[in-house]
């Protein structure tokens, strides 16, 4: 996401729901497609639903605020959340995406994200113009590399299309693709990967 915040203001709770998301990669490792399909669609629903009737109530989004105000980013009580892009992200991924591409592509987005915004604003020295660090990114390729070897133990994926699927998913989060990195990580990965492959095979 674009840094809209002073670069050392780490909001804690809006990673927290961040990293919740890693919760669908996690349940397709054990769960059936369509049980992930109907799960994520329901939760999309629900997060669409919430948006909708936050920007169409001033009483609901006053308690939106209050609730999660301190996740919010600059501009967000006025346009749909980082959460909502993650959760059709997700969508579009499983979609997309057999198994043991989109497994990997949403575990790069879900934790991937974070780690390059709590290194980035914490020690990130080398800015680019959208106000990303090489620091962060680094972070982001480190952490989605390693989640993406742990994935090759335990599904066919070759480790050279992970670290690929990676590589994807770091420059698409550098480069904050519109309309939001949340949405572009996921599919842009789990694509690489399954092109790659293709290739590859």
């Amino acid at each position: 996401m674009t840094i809209t915040e002073p670069p050392d203001r780490i909001q804690p709770l809006r990673k927290l729901i961040h990293l919740s998301g890693a919760a669908f990669p996690l349940l397709y490792l054990v769960a059936p497609y369509q049980v992930v399909l109907i799960i994520t669609l329901i939760t999309l629903t629900l997060v669409v639903v919430a948006e909708w009737a936050r920007q169409r109530w001033y009483t609901l989004r006053r308690f939106f605020e209050r609730l999660i105000g301190p996740a919010l980013r600059k501009g967000e009580s006025s346009k749909p959340t980082g959460g909502t892009w993650s959760m059709l992200s997700i969508l579009i991924t499983v979609l997309i995406c057999a198994r043991h591409w989109a497994i990997p592509a949403m575990f790069y987005a879900q934790v991937g994200d974070p780690a390059a915004e709590i290194v980035g604003r914490r020690w990130g020295r080398h800015r680019m113009p959208n106000g990303k660090s090489l620091e962060g990114s680094l972070a982001c390729f480190t952490v989605s590399v390693t989640v993406g070897l742990a994935c090759c133990q335990v599904l066919p994926l070759v480790p050279a299309i992970a670290v690929l699927g990676a590589v994807v998913a770091t420059l698409a989060e550098a480069i904050s693709l519109p309309p939001c990195d949340n949405l572009m990580m996921a599919p842009l990965a789990g694509l690489t990967m399954k092109l790659a492959t293709s290739f590859t095979s």
